[in-house]
Parts: C-alpha cells; structure tokens; sequence
C-alpha cells in the first residue's frame, strides 16, 4: 500500500509539472494557488 501511495505523490507532481510548463506565463499567485492544491490532494490522499 505504501508503494502505491509513492506512485500517487509522484503522478501528483508530474501533473504539477505539466501545468507548469504548459502555462509559460505563470505568475506567483497561481503558483501559490497550485501548491495549496497540491497540499489539499496530499492531505484527503492520506486519510481516504
């Protein structure tokens, strides 16, 4: 289960990534915006 739990952090931040570089204009709110979501999908990923 926690092998799992690895690969679902990693896809996260692939996805994080992706977003990234996808929108070469990104400005620090939207960046502080994505990590809050980040924080938030690693947060209900742990307890569901």
């Amino acid at each position: 289960k926690k092998n799992l739990k690895s690969y679902a952090l990693i896809y996260l931040q692939i996805d994080i990534l992706k977003f990234l570089f996808n929108n070469k204009k990104i400005n620090y709110f939207k960046y502080k915006l994505l990590k809050k979501m980040y924080k938030i999908k690693l947060f209900f990923y742990h307890f569901f």
